[in-house]
C-alpha cells in the first residue's frame, strides 16, 4: 500500500514543474497580447468599473460633478451631486490594484481571477 502512495506522490511531484510552466507561458501570453493590444471598454459597466478604479488611484470616493455634464451621462455612472461609479467601490478597487501594481487596468481583473 505505501508503494503505490509513494508512486502518486512523486508522479504529482513531475507534475507541478509542468504544470507551473503552462501556467507561467499563459501569464506571459496574455500580459504580451495586452500590452500589444490595448482593451478599451466596450460595456457601459466596463468604464463605470474604471472610472471607479481612476477615482481610487487619484484619492477620491467620487469626482465632483463638471460644470457642463450633460455629454458624460451613461447607464452606469452617477453624475449629480458627484461624478461616480454607481456600483459599489470593490470591483474598482481590485482594478486599480492591478492598475497600480502592473500599469494597466486589464491586471485587476487578472488578480480578481487569481484570488
Amino acid at each position: 500500500m505505501s508503494h503505490h502512495i509513494r508512486l502518486l506522490s512523486t508522479s504529482r511531484l513531475r507534475l507541478y514543474p509542468l504544470l507551473m510552466t503552462v501556467a507561467g507561458v499563459a501569464f506571459f501570453i496574455a500580459a504580451g497580447i495586452t500590452w500589444l493590444c490595448p482593451y478599451a471598454p466596450r460595456v457601459h459597466d466596463e468604464f463605470s468599473y474604471l472610472l471607479a478604479a481612476d477615482t481610487l488611484l487619484h484619492g477620491r470616493l467620487a469626482n465632483p460633478t463638471p460644470e457642463v455634464w450633460q455629454p458624460f451621462q451613461s447607464f452606469h455612472v452617477i453624475l449629480e451631486p458627484a461624478y461616480a461609479s454607481k456600483y459599489p467601490l470593490g470591483p474598482g478597487a481590485i482594478i486599480a490594484v492591478g492598475w497600480l501594481l502592473l500599469g494597466t487596468p486589464i491586471a485587476g481583473s487578472w488578480l480578481a481571477a487569481g484570488l
